[in-house]
C-alpha cells in the first residue's frame, strides 16, 4: 500500500471532527482547548495582545480554541456562552465579556488561534480515531491516500467565524 501526501488544496479536512464538544464531550474539549494554550511557545504567548489589562491571553485563547472547535462562531453568540455557557463561563472564570473584545482578540492573535485550534482539532481527531500521537508530524496527519491538515482546518473553521461576524462590522 501507497502512502500519498496531497497538498494544501487537497487535504480532506472533512474528517477531523467538525464538533469535537459533541463528539468526544465537554470535558475532553475543555481539557484539550487548555493544553492546546499550554503547548504554544512562552515568547508567543507573552506578545499575545487583549487590548483589555484585565483580560489575559490564556483565557482568550482557550476560549477560542474551545467554541471554534464546538462550532460556535461568531463572537456575540460567543459573548453570550460566556454568560449561560458552564464550560463557557468556566473558562471564562466568570468574566463577562463583549463581542468587541473576543472580535478584536482574534483579529490581533489569529496566528495563536490558529495554533490553539490546530491543535485540539489534531488531538481530537487522535483520540477518535485511537491513533498513537507518537507517528504523525506536528498538524499533518499522513495515512493510506490522504492527508488531513490540521492548520488548514483550523484557518477554514477561523474564516467562518470572520464571515459570522461581517454583520457586526462597525
Amino acid at each position: 500500500m501507497t502512502t500519498t501526501t496531497l497538498n494544501r488544496t487537497e487535504a480532506v479536512v472533512a474528517n477531523p471532527p467538525t464538533d469535537v464538544r459533541e463528539s468526544l464531550g465537554e470535558q475532553i474539549l475543555l481539557k484539550l482547548a487548555l493544553d492546546a494554550v499550554q503547548s504554544l511557545e512562552p515568547s508567543k504567548l507573552n506578545a499575545a495582545v487583549t487590548g483589555e489589562p484585565t483580560i489575559r491571553p490564556q483565557m482568550m485563547l482557550t476560549l477560542l480554541a474551545y467554541c471554534y472547535a464546538a462550532r460556535i462562531y461568531a463572537s456575540q453568540d460567543i459573548a453570550c456562552a460566556s454568560r449561560n455557557d458552564p464550560s463557557v463561563r468556566y473558562i471564562c472564570a466568570r468574566t463577562v465579556l463583549d463581542w468587541r473584545t473576543i472580535r478584536q482578540f482574534r483579529r490581533n492573535n489569529r496566528e495563536l488561534v490558529e495554533q490553539c485550534l490546530a491543535y485540539v482539532l489534531k488531538r481530537a481527531w487522535l483520540l477518535e480515531s485511537n491513533e498513537p500521537e507518537g507517528e504523525w508530524s506536528a498538524f499533518n496527519v499522513v495515512v493510506p491516500e490522504r492527508t488531513w491538515d490540521f492548520a488548514f482546518a483550523a484557518q477554514q473553521k477561523i474564516e467562518v467565524a470572520i464571515i459570522m461576524d461581517m454583520p457586526q462590522c462597525d
